[in-house]
């Protein structure tokens, strides 16, 4: 037992030492690189980084060229415009759906536009404001039926949010 307990001492400790001493250098050993490489590739690699965040922002900014969302649109909308947002509401009450459109064309046109389809179409307009030279209002009914719209000019493009309720 005495020479078990010998041999653990003295050969673990020598092992150990020979593993420190030629083993684990070479394993954390590594080339030193020029500095003008370090450089190379930090440059590559922020400039790549760039590139990424560069094409998101354009994917997120600005109108998209097609419908992000879809559903039911119980009153036309405005001609080449894309919708962006979608909700139907119904808990047992009125039925409500929200829509949100995106155009390039300019508020007073889209406001003319909506006014002027919605009074063929039978929609009676109960009132219009213009909050703010950015901003129109205009609150249309039919039957039983309210249709809200609001249209923003934003930095890039039209924004129209429409709002159909059905008062049964």
């Amino acid at each position: 037992m005495k020479k078990i307990k010998i041999l653990v001492f003295l050969i673990f400790p020598l092992f150990l030492i020979i593993f420190l001493i030629f083993v684990l250098p070479k394993y954390f050993a590594s080339k030193p690189r020029p500095s003008s490489e370090v450089l190379t590739e930090q440059k590559e690699s922020l400039e790549e980084t760039y590139q990424q965040t560069q094409q998101e922002t354009q994917q997120t900014s600005g109108l998209p060229d097609k419908d992000q969302v879809s559903g039911y649109e119980p009153v036309v909308r405005y001609p080449g415009s894309v919708m962006l947002e979608y909700s139907d509401i119904s808990f047992g009450g009125p039925r409500t759906i929200f829509i949100k459109y995106g155009t390039k064309a300019d508020l007073a046109e889209v406001k003319n536009w909506y006014v002027n389809y919605l009074s063929q179409e039978g929609w009676k307009l109960n009132f219009e404001a213009s909050t703010s030279p950015e901003r129109v209002e205009a609150n249309f009914v039919k039957q039983d039926v309210v249709l809200q719209i609001t249209i923003i000019k934003e930095d890039d493009f039209t924004t129209i949010d429409l709002s159909y309720v059905e008062q049964k």
